[in-house]
C-alpha cells in the first residue's frame, strides 16, 4: 500500500506492504525506527513480545514529543511499565498495528510533530 507522494523534508515512509517498509530509496524488512532526521535499522525487536525497557530507552534518547509503536500485523498493548516509560518522561505515546503507525507518523511529520516511530516487522 502506498502512503504518501515523495516529500523532501524528512524521512517519509512511502509505502508499507507484506512486512517491508519503503523510505526513500530504501526498502526495509526488519524492525527499525524512524523520525523526521535519522533512520535506525539497528533495532532488536523482531517481535511484540522481544520488546524491552531497553528497546524502548532508545526511542526516548532521541527526544520526541510523541512515540509511536507499531506492533506487527496485530495491534498488541505493551506492559504497564513500558507506558511508564514514555508517561513518566512526559511523552505521548501511542500503540498500533504497524501499518497504522506508519499512516500515523506520515500525517504527524507534515505536520510538523517531533515523532518517532518505533515499527516491529514480524518476522
Amino acid at each position: 500500500m502506498e502512503l504518501c507522494l515523495e516529500n523532501s523534508d524528512g524521512h517519509t515512509i512511502k509505502a508499507y506492504n507484506n512486512g517491508i517498509i519503503s523510505i526513500g530509496d530504501n526498502n526495509f524488512d526488519k524492525s527499525l525506527i524512524v523520525s523526521v532526521n535519522q533512520i535506525i535499522t539497528e533495532w532488536p525487536p523482531n517481535c511484540f513480545d522481544e520488546l524491552t525497557l531497553e528497546h524502548c530507552q532508545t526511542l526516548l534518547d532521541l527526544n520526541p514529543e510523541l512515540v509511536l509503536l507499531g506492533t506487527g500485523e496485530t495491534q498488541h498493548f505493551p506492559h504497564p511499565t513500558l507506558l511508564e516509560l514514555f508517561l513518566g518522561n512526559g511523552i505521548g505515546f501511542e500503540c498500533m498495528n504497524t501499518a497504522a503507525a506508519c499512516r500515523t507518523y506520515n500525517a504527524l511529520i507534515s505536520d510538523q510533530r517531533n515523532v518517532v516511530a518505533g515499527l516491529i516487522l514480524t518476522t
